[in-house]
């Protein structure tokens, strides 16, 4: 059975072993070593202006998509169009594709994911009237060859999109007018499904979706802020099936009672959802992280303040396959440099550790990718690093050439295709910059494996991983007690899986 696209399970029941062909490879924390920039990629839009790449996916065949904002060529200054590039896994540009609508004004892609066929979706904002306030979202899908295959609109601004397991896509945003969540769920051929809205206790008032996730059984939970009884803002997370009906709807205020705004959302295999953002403590901002169960009971709240005892706000979640969280965002100081704090808490909450990147930089929002071994890898400004699941830095990387220059470096998305290679992009010198990087040792370790009599026999070469076990292959996995190579165990023994993991 495979848990995961980069790792082996193999699966020891009474009568048979099945084993998988994709085998796990990562890095150990005691040999780890920088990693290696396989290629970079600029795009200078037709106006030779201002362009910013905000979303990155990654399809099956490691090919990698980015989608932004590109200044147009008809004269003003705030005309710009959706652009999106597609690149092969060896850096090929392979086509780009850009869209506006009438007044051709202000357009901007937001979000990108790539389906198993290796279509792309990718969802933004338009201008449709001389207002800020006139915005609407156009949400289109590409073949694998760029080619449109259908474009749908809502009246939303700054969308957001997930897809599920059979392609079908779910966007969300905030509809102006009155100022409601609004989630919309396509079919893979653009068919609408259905549309929800919510409206918070105070009606036209401000209700603003920003981050939306998908679990296994096809739900879909949606979280942003809402305006509360006391007129400031309340973290707000609603679940809805995968038919559109509303499971739950959960309100977290913070303890400063005042603007709390969730900015992120992640959900694990058993359908618990995690949410974090920002919280005013009465003094100032501190990252609040809450864990509802797939039911909508909170679980656990964790606030995290700075060691600046300033302005923090979380931008990015992530869950690993133990149900590990991490965190990461921004932490600022008005006294010594900005930083991005990344921090891991267990399942049940437990801090484990937390590390702090630098120099960090207001608006430039962190972005983040767990892998299927735990490292945890974090971009922003002009670095990117990765940490072991026990928080050991393992490599940090710059965008050579970017010293002295780190105002117009800002790296505002990344994404790790089924290899463990890491793919980051953003903007450097007003153009849209990608990097893909391959990391030494993330070759397959191979979990060997035998049938002798009785006895399933398994072994390894690196000593520098452990075999770890599981009940079932999305389950969580420990180390088996003082298992080394070769290790014997009884096909008469419960069912389990295995796989493998760097110390």
């Amino acid at each position: 059975m495979n848990s995961g696209h980069d790792s082996t399970n193999i699966m020891n029941k009474a009568s048979y072993l099945l084993p998988v062909a994709l085998l796990l490879g990562t890095l150990s924390a005691a040999s780890a070593q920088p990693t290696v920039p396989v290629w970079t990629n600029r795009y200078n839009g037709p106006a030779n202006s201002f362009d910013q790449a905000n979303a990155i996916a990654v399809d099956g065949s490691g090919n990698v998509v980015v989608t932004g904002y590109s200044y147009s060529t008809n004269g003003d200054p705030f005309f710009w169009d959706y652009a999106t590039i597609k690149y092969s896994a060896a850096g090929e540009p392979l086509w780009t594709n850009r869209f506006n609508q009438p007044p051709n004004w202000y357009a901007e892609g937001t979000a990108v994911v790539a389906d198993a066929n290796g279509d792309v979706i990718v969802t933004g904002t338009f201008r449709s009237n001389s207002g800020m306030a006139d915005r609407e979202s156009a949400t289109i899908k590409y073949s694998a060859a760029g080619l449109p295959l259908w474009t749908n609109y809502f009246n939303s601004g700054a969308p957001v999109l997930a897809l599920d397991a059979s392609g079908n896509v779910f966007v969300t945003g905030s509809n102006p007018f009155p100022g409601d969540y609004e989630t919309i769920k396509y079919s893979s051929t653009g068919v609408p499904l259905w549309t929800n809205r919510y409206g918070g206790p105070l009606g036209g008032n401000d209700d603003d979706a920003y981050a939306l996730a998908v679990d296994s059984g096809g739900n879909v939970v949606v979280t942003g802020f809402s305006d509360g009884a006391n007129s400031y803002q309340d973290y707000l997370t609603v679940k809805y099936s995968a038919a559109g009906l509303p499971l739950w709807t959960n309100r977290y205020n913070g303890p400063g009672n005042d603007t709390d705004i969730a900015n992120a959302v992640a959900v694990d295999s058993n359908g618990n959802v995690f949410v974090t953002g920002r919280v005013w403590n009465g003094g100032n901002d501190d990252y609040a992280t809450v864990k509802y169960s797939r039911a909508g009971v909170e679980l656990w709240v964790r606030l995290y303040n700075g060691p600046a005892n300033y302005y923090d706000e979380a931008t990015s979640i992530s869950v690993d396959s133990s149900g590990n969280v991490f965190v990461t965002g921004y932490s600022f100081s008005p006294s010594a440099p900005d930083a991005y704090d990344t921090i891991k808490y267990s399942g049940a909450g437990v801090p484990l550790w937390t590390n702090r990147l630098g120099p960090g930089q207001y608006g430039v929002k962190p972005a983040m990718a767990v892998d299927g071994s735990g490292n945890v890898l974090v971009t922003g400004m002009s670095m990117t690093v990765a940490y072991s699941g026990a928080g050991v830095p393992l490599w940090t990387n710059s965008y050579p050439g970017m010293s002295g220059t780190t105002s117009l470096a800002t790296a505002t998305a990344m994404a790790l295709d089924r290899s463990g290679n890491v793919f980051a992009t953003g903007t450097w010198d007003s153009d849209y910059t990608t990097i893909k990087y391959s990391v030494p040792g993330l070759s397959p370790i191979p979990l060997n494996h035998q049938i002798i009599g009785s006895q399933l026999v398994l072994s390894w070469t690196d000593a520098t991983f452990s075999l770890q076990s599981a009940l079932a292959a999305q389950g969580a996995y420990t180390n088996v007690s003082g298992a080394t190579s070769p290790y014997t165990n009884t096909l008469s023994a419960a069912q389990q899986y295995f796989r493998l993991l760097a110390n």
